[in-house]
């Protein structure tokens, strides 16, 4: 099954959304020139927020629609100014356990990166929100399409878990459901299950 973001596009004028009014904005907690730069190993990683949105005309009224959002983590094993390979466990342990469970499975014997995956830059999304009223018309893959796009240059690898997360409370039957369509949509989109429960997209 291959992504077709026309598809997408054609659902959301169904719904009423016209895609290309569309309005993506990324904000970091730093600025990605300075990313690589500092001595702290702790450090090499920062917080990425894209937020899915629109701005609509309606009757001499302008209505601002927020989709949804994705929360990220852009992670490096490699420090470029100095040359020097990075503590990358004491990297994604400084970040919390869910990031480290993810994350944790590129080791090579618990010790040090496993050189033959190449990836030097890495692209965690912790989570892929689209508000309820807004599912099901295509904005989830939108914006992931737009992830893979606007970080391609930066990084070798997006990494997630597709875990249904915000119905783990619900009872194991609808988590292990949930999760199944999480991964059959991050497989649309080109992710491969990598191990354990870590998907990965490389194609750079």
């Amino acid at each position: 099954m291959k992504y077709n973001i026309s598809d997408d596009f054609q659902k959301l004028e169904e719904a009423g959304i016209l895609p290309y009014g569309l309005i993506i904005n990324v904000t970091s907690t730093q600025n990605v020139n300075d990313f690589f730069v500092g001595d702290d190993d702790t450090e090499k990683y920062m917080m990425v927020e894209v937020t899915l949105e629109n701005y609509i005309q309606k009757e001499n009224e302008e209505i601002h629609e927020v989709y949804g959002n994705a929360k990220c983590l852009l992670i490096t094993t490699f420090d470029e100014v100095t040359g020097r390979t990075l503590n990358y466990m004491d990297v994604i342990d400084s970040i919390d356990q869910d990031t480290f469970n993810g994350l944790s499975v590129f080791m090579n014997h618990n010790c040090e990166f496993d050189s033959n995956l190449m990836f030097s830059q890495i692209f965690y999304i912790d989570k892929i929100t689209i508000y309820e009223k807004y599912r099901n018309i295509g904005l989830g893959s939108i914006l992931l399409e737009y992830l893979k796009y606007r970080f391609a240059n930066l990084i070798t690898a997006i990494v997630l878990q597709p875990l249904a997360f915000e119905v783990k409370d619900k009872g194991k039957e609808l988590f292990d459901k949930e999760s199944e369509r999480l991964c059959r949509f991050y497989k649309k989109h080109g992710f491969e299950n990598y191990r354990e429960k870590t998907w990965v997209y490389y194609e750079f």
